[in-house]
């Protein structure tokens, strides 16, 4: 008898309790942990995004705080915005306010998280004590008075001794710490050559047509190999060709969108470079030049297109945060990749030779560029 699978085995995006990438910050008073946060922030504002989650103290026992009426109620507060949901689950928090941040800093004395750098201060001891159960994966420490381990962390902390530990006032060590350990948790890439559409206009599979002595797929291919872990081709389930490296699109009849969804459902813990089989003229340091530029703390990374004005969506890095914003936009009626891009925190990167973002529909455009790339 075979057991019951109730539920679909789909691949799910590693997260920590609030946001994909999340540093608490426990073992002190909040202020400690505040003036900590800060200084992770400031060092690291030029690179990453980072956000910060504490709790309000001046309601904290206040019994008369007036209840929230609202759902939901946004406040423009001219200097600054407010957001404040009532009844909210950990969820909500993540997707709602921490999408375009890369690091969100918590205040390990109110929230858990999924990793923490505990903080030594033996006026705080019994405080760390009681939350014992939120350091399941401490990854520094932070010495208040020197750096010397008191008995009642290493009790605490398994493998301490294995642990970076930093003096409070090496602000340069601790920033360049947590610089580092964000850099290696930079989502690997892979890549998804677009060829799903139907070529109605071209009238054959434009993955199968040769520009460079060879398929569109073999030439993608060896171009995105040498520069991603692993390179996949987006199809049609009726297309008439297999390839060993397939992900049949299974968000039907969106096109590129729908290859794009059908990527990070297969794998959406990664970063994905998309590139559409019709552009003939692209080369190999034009995608080197992209993914160079890279940015994994936006959501994407893309082309400026000086002839439309817009971002171009079929040369594009999604990075795993693009995908519940795609979902998203999907949901609102919405399946084009370039008005995600438009309304997105996304890096625009300028090409000086904008005929390598020429793509091929027709016969016409096709014999076009042929006839430039055998000048």
């Amino acid at each position: 008898m075979s057991n019951h699978q109730k539920h679909s085995n789909l691949v799910r995006s590693e997260k920590g309790v609030f946001s994909k990438f999340e540093i608490g910050l426990l073992g002190s008073n909040c202020e400690n942990i505040r003036k900590i946060a800060l200084l992770i922030s400031r060092s690291l504002k030029n690179d990453f995004n980072v956000s910060y989650l504490d709790a309000d103290h001046k309601n904290e026992d206040n019994s008369s705080a007036k209840p929230l009426v609202f759902h939901e109620e946004f406040i423009d507060k001219i200097s600054h915005f407010q957001l404040s949901l009532n009844n909210h689950k950990n969820l909500d928090l993540s997707y709602k306010n921490f999408i375009n941040s890369h690091l969100t800093v918590i205040n390990g004395n109110h929230f858990s998280s999924s990793n923490q750098i505990v903080i030594i201060d033996s006026i705080k001891k019994n405080s760390l004590i009681k939350r014992k159960d939120n350091l399941n994966n401490v990854i520094a420490l932070i010495g208040l008075e020197g750096v010397i381990i008191p008995d009642y962390i290493k009790a605490l902390i398994h493998g301490y001794s294995q642990l970076p530990l930093f003096s409070i006032n090496n602000k340069q060590g601790i920033s360049d710490f947590v610089k580092s350990y964000l850099e290696s948790k930079t989502p690997i890439l892979n890549g998804l050559i677009l060829g799903g559409g139907h070529s109605k206009r071209m009238g054959t599979d434009k993955i199968l047509m040769d520009y460079h002595g060879e398929s569109q797929y073999h030439y993608l291919t060896k171009l995105m190999g040498s520069k991603c872990k692993e390179v996949f081709v987006s199809c049609r389930e009726e297309q008439n060709f297999k390839f060993s490296n397939m992900i049949i699109d299974s968000f039907k009849d969106l096109g590129a969108y729908g290859g794009i969804l059908s990527a990070f459902r297969f794998n959406p813990n990664s970063a994905w470079l998309t590139i559409a089989c019709d552009i003939p003229l692209l080369n190999e340091d034009t995608v080197a030049f992209l993914i160079e530029n890279r940015d994994p703390s936006k959501l994407a990374t893309c082309f400026y297109n000086s002839k439309t004005k817009f971002p171009e969506p079929l040369i594009t890095i999604w990075e795993p945060k693009a995908y519940p914003v795609l979902l998203n936009f999907l949901s609102l009626g919405y399946s084009c990749a370039r008005k995600v891009l438009i309304n997105s925190e996304i890096k625009l990167i300028k090409l000086n030779d904008q005929k390598l973002l020429i793509n091929a529909n027709t016969s016409i455009e096709r014999g076009k560029a042929i006839a430039i790339l055998n000048k």
